[in-house]
């Protein structure tokens, strides 16, 4: 049986889960009698102590990030309510610092090691002579692959299907088995074989080291696509900001079962002029559910019937203003069509019905788009909006 660790702290309960979960998988290999030749490479954590949180606190992270931050008397009225859904708190910042000791700075920062180290697990007791032994060795993800390729005695594959493989660019960590737009920016230099946590800067004595170091990272971002460096934030959530199956079009249907469609590959919704259509078929009996979502409890919205006949036929039912949105995005929701499948955008939906799914039959929702709004042109709309160089 694995021993399950007991943590403490920010994301204890998430990390407690994973940890639970994944013993349970360690545990099913050890009943098959194939444990000892079986490699498990857990990485515990992504990066740093998040410091989005200000120094109050954020009672909901995203309007946090567009700027809703509030101040301390705003927020403390509602203690009693923070972390319960509809939430979507964040830590403040003091606790990001503490969490990040002895490391300089926290997640996002990823000048120093609070912002981008991070533990791993190894093991393999048919294949590792040491155990419990610590490794210093810093590796990246891009490690794994080779890594998992070098143990097994297996080639990097030329190509797959019929289609050529770009080279793997990382590099194998199995030899520890047995053995930082930047103009502004000041770069510094640390020798960690005597300085663990980055607290002596050498840059000032040691120039040619830090000359030589400089190129050598420039060689190397260029070599594996890191190029150009780009030191934003929140402006790229934007989905608008990266390659996706939905810019320049003006309409999109979407069918039933269509469901977890992360919101930053979706098209975008927020301060995006829209009409939703949704064609469905009522029963005699009268229906209700989700017809189509988008993000959860810490903001979106939703298109769902509940508790009322609704005759459209060419005539205008409701109106309503929406006075303020998220700028860029929601949060870390999806769309949904039929139902909700994560966390719902209201308290309102039946408690007793989850995901609340739609009891009629949808045929199709469409989302109809005037203007530029999941079109790659918006990007100079969003910088001009957000005030970027």
């Amino acid at each position: 049986m694995v021993q399950r660790l007991r943590r403490t702290g920010p994301d204890a309960d998430f990390l407690e889960h994973a940890d639970h979960e994944v013993g349970r998988v360690v545990d099913a290999f050890e009943a098959l009698g194939e444990l000892d030749d079986t490699t498990v490479l857990y990485i515990v954590g992504d990066n740093g102590s998040s410091a989005e949180g200000t120094l109050t606190g954020l009672l909901n992270e995203m309007m946090g990030l567009d700027g809703n931050v509030g101040d301390f008397a705003q927020l403390l009225p509602e203690r009693e309510r923070w972390g319960h859904p509809g939430t979507a708190p964040h830590y403040a910042v003091g606790w990001a610092w503490a969490g990040d000791t002895p490391f300089q700075w926290t997640k996002q920062i990823a000048s120093h090691f609070g912002g981008t180290r991070s533990g791993m697990l190894v093991s393999w007791p048919a294949g590792i002579a040491a155990h419990g032994e610590l490794r210093s060795q810093l590796h990246h993800v891009i490690d794994v692959m080779p890594t998992l390729l070098e143990i097994a005695g297996m080639a990097e594959p030329a190509s797959i299907d019929g289609v050529t493989q770009k080279p793997i660019e990382g590099t194998s960590m199995a030899y520890t088995f047995a053995s930082a737009s930047f103009d502004d920016d000041v770069w510094e230099l640390y020798d960690l074989r005597d300085d663990f946590s980055q607290g002596k800067d050498l840059a000032a004595q040691h120039p040619d080291k830090l000359r030589a170091l400089q190129d050598l990272f420039m060689q190397k971002a260029a070599t594996h696509n890191v190029l150009p460096l780009d030191d934003r934030f929140i402006e790229r959530g934007d989905p608008r900001l990266r390659p996706s199956y939905f810019y320049g079009r003006d309409e999109v249907v979407f069918r039933p079962g269509m469901t977890r469609l992360p919101e930053g590959s979706a098209p975008k919704t927020t301060n995006v002029d829209h009409t939703v259509t949704a064609v469905v078929t009522i029963p005699e009996g009268g229906a209700e559910g989700m017809l189509i979502c988008v993000g959860g409890d810490g903001g979106g919205w939703s298109l769902h019937v509940q508790d009322v006949r609704l005759y459209i036929d060419e005539v205008e039912v409701g109106t309503g203003t929406v006075p303020r949105q998220n700028r860029a995005r929601f949060g870390a929701g999806c769309m949904d069509v039929g139902e909700y499948s994560l966390s719902p955008v209201t308290d309102g939906y039946p408690a007793d019905t989850p995901h609340f799914p739609f009891t009629g039959a949808i045929e199709h929702v469409t989302l109809r788009f005037s203007g530029a709004g999941n079109d790659i042109s918006a990007h100079e709309k969003l910088e001009q909006l957000l005030k970027l160089d």
